[in-house]
């Protein structure tokens, strides 16, 4: 029994009202129940300090949930509260229960306008997949009705009339000698679930699921979530569900060196759970193109990029061995950012050839690596012309370019090959029309966007010709024809939760035969607050923007544009889509 101190409302029975208004209370015994397979150990159980409360409408009491652990057992015990009618609030001072010592004060309230009647509140203590419970009976009666805790005065009558128990609901008490019924509607309830099922989380990177709340019987409690069985490495948050709202976000980010794999995780909102898993996935590294054909002598370049958005550690990037003549240049080498530009040199002695390159990326907690295959061709190997230099194409479309070797086909066949295609995309062919080949080439609706050099060469009479263009695909703006440049992003779209941040890589596709010029970039859009940082800026190659979206900004689904600007050419823009969650 709580202390009276803490119970407003209580007054004792008039002597002359006792023998019409007295009514039997049943009192239910503290009862702890215990729900696991009969071969697992106990872990521990829960007990509360009352077993029965005595309130009046507008009051409010408190007692303690205690738990008595087994020895050793250490993990945090997650409490939830069932059985709480309309017009009551419960609140848990401690949640969870975290040592072997600790307890949680449980304040109830009891509305003014609650009306009488008992019900039963289960405290209900989750922890290793196991649970225990503590029940309390609340009895609810008139304000300054309820029966005294000493016996009545000499003028108390000696006989009381037979108590009739009603379980479910309370006496409406009048002075007459047998008391009235009064009918009240069921408990309030609800059930949680998560959508999707299977949230995919990139290793170092961030995703968010929808928690959805369905009440019954009018329930509009305010319903706060915790997260239970995270990954090492993994942190999670359940946004609070305010009112009679009927979904909130789960949020969850994981740091690079999350261990990838499936893990049931257990979202608790009071007494009521749901199961969803958790997918952490990674990429490693991704190199744009995979193959790269160079000219003994000449130089190419290379998009690197780790397979998340975000990382909080340094990366060191590499390459593992190198053929002889043969050199390799990261810009930048070690930084925050998650991209780099490899650029590939050969010398004019260098051995012809195919070799693998094996491209690296160092974390202090992890490193990937990717193969890019470097072709060494001879010097006397020709340049042909390819028409357009440029060819966009949407994901899922297709098109053709055309190859003009420098000199005649001779009385042989030719044999044509073509490299640094990206996944999803193909070349469906080619035809011949005097000194031309026209090829033919297709993407598919998962080709990732973004800006991929190609590399035609064409076999003829032991000559070899070839020729390098730009394939782009997904939607971008071009600058003015006179500039011969095109700006892509590496990606469509990008999310960002609210108080954190990500990158975007934006590629540069010059035609041939035109110099890089620098480019200055500059972001415009996207939600109040957000800020813009570029890794170099001005640049010839490409960059790479950071964009930090703060605490405050509203979620929602934002365009962000990047322009270019070269001076006294022009200006080109390139969008993407930014759900900010």
């Amino acid at each position: 029994m709580i202390s009276s101190a803490r119970i407003r409302g209580f007054r004792g029975l008039a002597s002359t009202t006792l023998a019409a208004t007295l009514t039997l209370v049943l009192v239910v015994p503290l009862t702890t129940t215990r729900s696991f397979a009969a071969s697992k150990k106990v872990l521990f159980t829960l007990s509360s300090s009352d077993s029965t409360l005595f309130l009046a409408p507008g009051d409010d009491a408190s007692l303690t949930i205690r738990s008595s652990r087994t020895k050793g057992f250490s993990n945090p015990i997650y409490l939830g509260v069932g059985g709480v009618p309309s017009g009551v609030t419960v609140r848990s001072k401690t949640n969870p229960l975290r040592t072997s010592s600790s307890s949680s004060e449980l304040n109830i309230s009891i509305k003014p306008t609650f009306v009488a009647k008992n019900f039963t509140l289960v405290v209900s203590g989750s922890s290793k997949g196991q649970t225990s419970r503590a029940s309390i009976r609340v009895n609810v009666g008139v304000p300054n009705t309820l029966p005294p805790t000493t016996p009545p005065g000499p003028s108390a009558p000696t006989t009381v009339p037979t108590p009739t128990i009603v379980p479910t609901t309370a006496p409406s008490l009048t002075p007459t000698t047998k008391a009235v019924t009064t009918t009240t509607s069921g408990f309030q309830d609800y059930t949680v679930a998560v959508d999707p099922a299977v949230v995919s989380v990139p290793a170092g990177g961030t995703a968010t699921a929808t928690l959805k709340i369905t009440r019954t019987g009018g329930f509009s409690e305010e319903l706060n979530g915790t997260l239970e069985g995270l990954p090492l490495g993994m942190t999670g948050s359940v946004d609070t569900v305010g009112g009679s709202a009927s979904t909130s976000t789960i949020r969850l980010s994981a740091v690079l060196g999350t261990t990838v794999g499936t893990t049931d995780v257990v979202v608790r909102v009071r007494g009521r759970s749901a199961t969803f898993k958790v997918n952490v996935t990674t990429l490693g590294v991704v190199a744009v193109p995979t193959a790269l054909t160079l000219i003994r002598g000449a130089s190419g370049v290379v998009n690197v990029a780790l397979g998340r958005p975000v990382t909080a550690s340094l990366v060191t990037w590499s390459v593992d061995s190198l053929p002889i003549g043969v050199t390799a240049t990261f810009t930048p080498n070690t930084s925050t950012a998650v991209t780099t530009i490899l650029t590939v040199g050969s010398t004019t002695s260098a051995s012809t050839g195919t070799f693998p390159l094996s491209v690296r990326a160092s974390t202090d907690t992890v490193s990937f690596a990717t193969t890019v295959s470097l072709t060494l061709s001879d010097t006397t190997t020709a340049t042909g012309t390819i028409t357009p230099s440029v060819l966009t194409l949407a994901p899922g479309a297709a098109g053709t370019v055309a190859f003009t070797p420098p000199a005649l086909p001779t009385t042989s066949l030719p044999s044509l090959s073509v490299a640094g295609l990206p996944t999803g995309a193909s070349s469906t062919g080619f035809s011949t029309s005097g000194t031309t080949f026209t090829v033919n080439f297709a993407t598919l609706t998962s080709t990732a966007a973004g800006s991929y050099p190609v590399t035609i060469s064409v076999s003829q009479g032991g000559a070899v010709s070839s020729g390098v263009f730009t394939l782009v695909v997904g939607t971008v703006a071009t600058l003015p024809v006179t500039a011969n440049v095109v700006l892509t992003t590496s990606a469509t779209s990008l999310s960002i939760a609210r108080g954190s941040f990500a990158t975007m890589t934006v590629l540069t596709a010059w035609a041939t035969g035109v110099t890089p010029t620098a480019i200055t970039f500059e972001v415009l859009g996207g939600p109040t607050g957000m800020s813009s940082s570029f890794n170099v800026n001005p640049n010839a190659t490409g960059t790479t923007t950071t964009l930090t979206i703060p605490s405050t900004a509203a979620v929602g689904q934002y365009t962000v544009t990047v322009r270019g600007t070269i001076p006294t050419v022009g200006t080109s823009s390139v969008s993407f889509v930014l759900n900010v969650t």
